[in-house]
């Protein structure tokens, strides 16, 4: 089912008018308005219920009285016109609430929901059969003469970690160069497998596909960039629509929808991980003098990289299908 979802823009809109007098935390919200015409008529709507409780109602009918009769005044006693008023009051304030749920998207395609819990990157084409692997369904997508499953593994097997899960986080550096670092909660490290994926070591991840599915080696990721347009614009068309920082979304033009998961690695016996809403890692199956590969996405970039990660580091599996 739809939910009711607030523009970024449109919800610090509401707070500047009324700053006090709503609560919209409970509500999802999109982050992207693409149409002119949604924003303007999302706006009128804001503006309408903001400010309903701002009109003085008895001033405007006075005005309005004295306009046609200077001997024109408000009166209390005359009931029926106070009641045209609080019909009339009660009418607008209703009015801008339709409109604005009229008006509003769906977040059902930027945000996991139960059913679809870590992929759905804005992609609306056709997919293929579903697979269920460990109580988890993942949607699979035929892309080109390949099927993919269209979000990243998410099986608990010893050899993998959730984004932040018995580690630091790296967040920034000083004016030193010095890593600042933060713990996540278990709630933020839970959030994070469930929208991207476990991160895996490497020989975990060639043995966690299911039957019928195998980690994608060089060749087979070569086949779907390739089909994609190549290395220099394929992550653009891989990449989901949201969820990428700095505006670094994709098209998502055939249901992969790449997420920016980061990745992990061991140093000096801790767990480290980096570098989540702006890259993402994957591991190939395939290794060059003696370490493994990888494909690599960047917010900021069109293309996809080949290159190769360490042994220790913790990158995601995204299976294809044999």
């Amino acid at each position: 089912m739809s939910r009711l979802c607030l523009n970024d823009v449109i919800k610090t809109y509401i707070y500047s008018l009324t700053p006090n007098s709503l609560n919209l935390d409970s509500l999802d919200y999109r982050k992207n308005i693409k149409t002119p015409i949604y924003k303007f008529f999302t706006k009128s709507a804001v503006i309408l219920i903001s400010r309903i409780d701002m009109i003085d109602f008895r001033k405007l009918f006075q005005n309005t009285l004295s306009e046609g009769s200077s001997s024109s005044k408000f009166s209390p006693k005359k009931p029926q016109k106070w009641r045209f008023i609080m019909k009339t009051r009660s009418f607008l304030l209703a009015a801008g609430v339709v409109l604005t749920m009229a008006l509003t998207f769906s977040c059902s395609s930027d945000e996991p929901d139960d059913n679809n819990p870590g992929g759905g990157g804005g992609y609306t084409g056709p997919y293929e059969t579903p697979i269920t692997i460990n109580g988890q369904t993942y949607k699979t997508v035929k892309i080109g003469t390949q099927i993919w499953m269209t979000e990243n593994l998410n099986y608990a097997v010893a050899g993998s970690k959730c984004y932040g899960e018995e580690g630091k986080v790296l967040i920034s550096r000083d004016e030193d160069d010095n890593t600042i670092t933060k713990t996540l909660s278990p709630a933020e490290v839970q959030a994070n497998c469930v929208k991207y994926g476990r991160l895996y070591d490497w020989p975990t991840a060639k043995t966690v596909c299911p039957l019928g599915w195998h980690l994608p080696s060089n060749d087979d990721w070569d086949v779907l960039i390739d089909y994609a347009g190549g290395d220099e614009t394929a992550g653009t068309k891989l990449k989901a629509k949201s969820g990428w920082n700095d505006n670094g979304n994709g098209t998502d033009e055939f249901g992969f929808s790449a997420l920016p998961g980061g990745n992990g690695y061991l140093d000096d016996g801790d767990f480290d991980f980096a570098a989540i809403g702006y890259y993402s890692y994957w591991w190939s199956a395939s290794e060059y003098s003696g370490d493994p590969d990888i494909r690599r996405m960047r917010h900021d970039r069109e293309y996809v990289v080949l290159s190769s990660f360490r042994l220790s580091g913790l990158c995601y599996v995204r299976c294809v299908k044999d």
